[in-house]
């Protein structure tokens, strides 16, 4: 950001900084001239205030507490014209803003005040609109991850490389299911929490940088990162619902012995799993007649954690699914464990098959259950 120092360096101006030089790494986010005596009241704080010192009195003390004002209120610093009422800042001026760490710039009469101003809103306009572009940059990168379906995680790592903070998405369980640096988070004075929201999924995008601050830049790139990753968990969702509804076509017509066994082939393909592996069928229901959708995401949560390889779908009132299982005793084992983790959840298991063989296995589960 635009510092008093880049202030006092700017070239045919002739500005000297003349006391509180440990402050003049300080961002200015405005200026403001004033003569008045106080002029705080009027002020919000990072302005660097422009005064030929007609306000200041000829009290050492009052140009003491004048300074201690301005700093305490927070000024980015203070331009003093020289050649008006004083020939230079006065003694008591300049060292109270040097031992304040207060940056005191001088001006030369023959810079009108009208060019300071100019210079320095020039300066920050184009601040403000590099920060514009650096932003709509990062927004485009992640507009074009969510088109290319790279995922929560590619989007996480556009926002912690560019804004340099830690982050997670947690769930509304507190659960985190996607992190940059994650473990940093702990150590950050501030965090950030950023709502993400699609359809009935609600989660969080926790932001914090553990040595300094986030910045409005930092905030303004985040929220770009938040509705992305609100687009992303839509899009998932949009997508999940497609393949559950093609996955519980695929089971119909295996029960029902519609396909040969290229068709078999070529839709469990498409799924990503092997069409000459052998899978169990698995039914699951659960008490008091939760909708099938419930019971398949609990099964599917198990399976999930265990890294097994399936399909799924949900009906009106139970969950059906293909396992990947090369022995009989896998589906059982596999359906015990289910049991053990949701004993509300009964199951019926079909000796694993492969091809058209996968509507047999599908009518045992039925007879199973």
């Amino acid at each position: 950001m635009l510092t008093v120092r880049d202030i006092a360096d700017l070239p045919g101006l002739d500005l000297e900084l003349a006391a509180g030089g440990a402050g003049a790494e300080t961002p200015i986010r405005w200026v403001h001239v004033s003569e008045l005596e106080d002029p705080t009241p009027w002020l919000e704080g990072g302005e660097l205030l422009i005064t030929t010192g007609l306000g200041l009195g000829d009290a050492a003390r009052a140009q003491r507490d004048y300074v201690r004002r301005l700093s305490e209120h927070g000024l980015a610093g203070l331009a003093f014209g020289i050649g008006f009422g004083w020939a230079e800042p006065p003694v008591a001026l300049a060292d109270e803003a040097e031992r304040l760490g207060f940056p005191l710039v001088t001006v030369p009469y023959e810079v009108p005040f009208i060019a300071l101003t100019k210079a320095i809103s020039s300066q920050l306009a184009n601040e403000q609109l590099d920060r514009l572009e650096r932003a709509l940059a990062v927004h485009e990168r992640l507009a074009e991850a969510v088109l290319e379906s790279r995922g929560a995680a590619a989007l996480l790592a556009i926002l912690g490389d560019h804004v340099g903070c830690a982050l997670a998405l947690v769930d509304e369980g507190g659960r985190v299911v996607g992190e940059r640096n994650g473990a940093r988070l702990a150590a950050c004075e501030q965090v950030l929490d950023l709502p993400v929201v699609a359809d009935a999924e609600r989660l969080t995008l926790r932001a914090g940088k553990p040595e300094e601050e986030l910045s409005d830049y930092d905030r303004l790139v985040l929220h770009h990162g938040q509705s992305a990753l609100a687009f992303e968990l839509s899009r998932r969702h949009a997508v999940s619902a497609a393949e559950l509804r093609l996955a519980g076509d695929l089971l119909e017509d295996l029960e029902h012995d519609r396909l040969d066994e290229r068709e078999v082939a070529r839709r469990i393909a498409a799924f990503g799993l092997d069409p000459q592996a052998h899978y169990a069928a698995l039914l699951a229901v659960a008490g008091d007649a939760p909708a099938g959708a419930d019971v398949r995401a609990s099964v599917a949560e198990v399976l999930d954690e265990r890294g097994a390889r399936y399909l799924s779908a949900s009906r009106r009132d139970r969950a059906a699914f293909l396992v990947a299982a090369a022995r009989e005793e896998d589906g059982l084992a596999l359906a015990h464990e289910l049991v053990a983790a949701a004993p509300e959840i009964r199951v019926g298991v079909g000796r694993p098959a492969s091809g058209s063989g996968l509507g047999r296995s599908l009518l045992e589960a039925r007879a199973a259950l």
